[in-house]
């Protein structure tokens, strides 16, 4: 349930969290710098999620800088486990977008996957060859 419900959260965050920057053309406003990413950390974890402890690998091979670090922070405060980050292109996966792939069933874990983030499970790839119980995800 707390997956699916997509409710909106409202929270006071400190103004260390936040820079003053300026547009070229004078416009002032202020954006999120490393701080909001540490606050955050672990204020919205799943407790299923937690309990599951899985162990994920992020491949970000879409090409674009900074989209792994992005997802990893992300699924960190969900309660998730990222042990490994990296943008190996050699590893050619089949579908597009987010993907997965583990042997082992992380039920909730999978449902945000899917549900909240968008990420279809595939088949584990050939070049997997150990039998770990690492879930890996790609984006590409």
């Amino acid at each position: 349930d707390a997956v699916k419900s997509k409710k909106v959260l409202e929270m006071t965050v400190p103004g260390s969290v936040f820079d003053s920057v300026t547009d070229p053309d004078g416009k002032e406003f202020k954006e999120f710098n490393q701080t909001m990413s540490l606050w955050t950390k672990n204020k919205f974890v799943i407790e299923p999620i937690l309990d599951e402890n899985a162990d994920v690998s992020i491949n970000n091979v879409s090409g674009i800088p900074g989209l792994g670090s992005i997802l990893a922070n992300q699924l960190e405060s969900a309660g998730m486990h990222v042990i490994e980050l990296k943008a190996d292109a050699e590893e050619s996966v089949e579908g597009r977008g987010c993907v997965y792939s583990t042997d082992r069933r992380y039920e909730m874990t999978e449902k945000v996957l899917r549900e909240q983030v968008g990420c279809t499970k595939i088949a584990q790839p050939e070049f997997v060859v150990d039998k770990d119980e690492k879930m890996r995800i790609w984006i590409k």
